[in-house]
């Protein structure tokens, strides 16, 4: 699989990274509020992480979580 070109990327995504990338650590639901969207949107959030994961194999996924 190919990686994006940081332009092709959802606004969602770059704030996602924009926030993990500072060392940011909480649940699902915390990161979702983050994004704008309320705690039960926390699908949106594991999305997000998980396509942070793959673009960052180095970092630490244990830093997001349920509750």
């Amino acid at each position: 699989m190919a990686l994006r070109h940081y332009t092709e990327l959802s606004d969602e995504y770059l704030h996602t990274e924009a926030i993990l990338s500072s060392n940011w650590s909480g649940t699902f639901g915390d990161l979702a509020i983050k994004l704008g969207r309320t705690s039960r949107s926390a699908l949106l959030a594991v999305r997000m992480v998980q396509s942070y994961a793959r673009n960052h194999p180095a970092w630490n996924s244990s830093k997001v979580y349920s509750k």
